[in-house]
């Protein structure tokens, strides 16, 4: 018996269907993601995440985030710092509840080239002391 084609029965961008199943497309390829930096209380003043280091270069275009431990009771600001220097560029942190995620908006654009190493460094403008984890998101140079 011959195998079945798969058409797609959906033509709106971004999903496909298969066997009747919807599924959802992939982020492109040109984005990737750098996962790991983990920090156990971003409500302390300068505490910083483990350095990771760039395998491409690109711009940093968000930082999703992972709180654990606590819930993030006040609005706050961390630092992105590239190669040990602040770039001035803020990673914005919402009010978020213990064990949720979202990607933090960026107040400006940092370009990585590779073997540029990546640090977070916490504000501390919040009254509790939630630990997370962070994932870099980069685009590579287009």
């Amino acid at each position: 018996m011959a195998a079945a084609a798969i058409r797609p029965i959906c033509t709106s961008p971004g999903s496909f269907a298969v066997k009747g199943r919807r599924e959802q497309a992939m982020r492109p390829l040109i984005d990737y993601f750098i996962e790991g930096a983990h920090q156990n209380n971003i409500g302390a003043d300068g505490n910083a995440t483990y350095i990771l280091c760039v395998p491409e270069a690109g711009r940093l275009i968000g930082v999703a985030i992972s709180i654990i431990t606590a819930a993030v009771d006040t609005a706050t600001t961390i630092d992105v710092f590239k190669n040990a220097v602040d770039t001035g560029v803020d990673a914005l942190l919402p009010i978020t509840a213990e064990n949720a995620g979202l990607v933090m908006d960026l107040d400006g654009e940092v370009d990585v080239a590779e073997g540029d190493v990546l640090h977070l460094s916490s504000n501390a403008e919040m009254t509790t002391t939630p630990g997370a984890v962070f994932n870099f998101i980069i685009r590579r140079g287009e």
